[in-house]
């Protein structure tokens, strides 16, 4: 299966999308870590992802998406970069103001990804006090050792293991590989996935409060893991996760929206910036944040 999804211009940059730190579950074709501190590169660069079961490639050129797949998929290539919305649009409501364009100016075509659930969940569980680069790191090593090679057009490629293939892993197993405490909420959260206590079913056809109340049921999955599984695999856009940059862009920028409180900071931005796409927001101002300090 392949193809080519035709874009309008400024419409996707695939590198900064893949690059902006919302995302574990991608991988670069070529081998090298998806995340340095250096942070993007310049060259324009190959990912794959696993999405039901199969391997999924894409990559850019000008305004052309190119998509191959292993086999027939599950979902439509559009939905993984919610290709469906115009950026154009969705910028234009979050512009509200110098610190947003700036964001929005600098980082244009960075869209929100929409990752499979179980995976997505998995990466979020193991970044509590972790840098980006070594929470890649962390789900690689569980991808690498559990996960399934698939070989397609002379190319190796490694799939995330499924909930059942990670079902006899031990907790132990998951510290040795330097998950440290986060491993006993991995296990956890297999566990509970197992067992049909949360679904993904069930957490996308709740609205975005219920969904966010739900999923904290999973030991480990507080506020913020919270938030960035329901923006980043459940097209919850109301989401708005708060970590150090964005807590620290808040502080400096939207001072009149600071609060000590997790849900009121993140609901006042949520009403400042409109729920519709209060998601967009806080990735462009996380990246662009996040860039600042480096």
């Amino acid at each position: 299966m392949k193809g080519v999804i035709e874009l309008g211009e400024g419409e996707l940059d695939l590198d900064k999308t893949m690059q902006c730190g919302q995302t574990f579950c991608w991988n670069k074709v070529s081998g090298e870590p998806l995340y340095t501190d250096s942070g993007t590169t310049n060259k324009p660069e190959k990912y794959y992802t696993t999405v039901g079961g199969e391997i999924v490639i894409l990559w850019q050129d000008g305004t052309d998406l190119h998509y191959e797949a292993t086999g027939e998929l599950n979902r439509d290539v559009e939905g993984l970069l919610r290709l469906h919305e115009s950026l154009d649009d969705v910028l234009d409501v979050i512009g509200k103001d110098d610190v947003i364009q700036e964001a929005i100016d600098e980082h244009r075509g960075i869209r929100l990804v929409q990752d499979e659930f179980v995976p997505c969940l998995i990466s979020y569980l193991c970044s509590p006090q972790q840098q980006i680069p070594r929470v890649k790191e962390l789900f690689d090593s569980i991808m690498g050792k559990y996960g399934q090679d698939v070989e397609h057009n002379g190319q190796t490629y490694t799939q995330f293991p499924s909930l059942y293939e990670l079902s006899d892993v031990s907790e132990r197993e998951l510290r040795r590989m330097g998950l440290g405490y986060r491993a006993k909420y991995v296990k956890s959260a297999i566990r509970h996935l197992i067992k049909g206590k949360v679904t993904e079913r069930e957490l996308r056809e709740m609205d975005y409060q219920e969904a966010h109340e739900e999923i904290q049921q999973i030991n480990g999955v507080g506020d913020k893991v919270a938030d960035c599984v329901l923006l980043f695999s459940l097209g919850k856009l109301e989401a708005f996760p708060l970590d150090t940059h964005a807590w620290n862009a808040i502080e400096t920028h939207y001072p009149g929206h600071h609060d000590e409180d997790y849900h009121t900071a993140a609901d006042n931005m949520r009403e400042y910036f409109g729920r519709d796409y209060a998601g967009y927001a806080q990735e462009y101002l996380f990246h662009h944040i996040r860039q600042q300090d480096k």
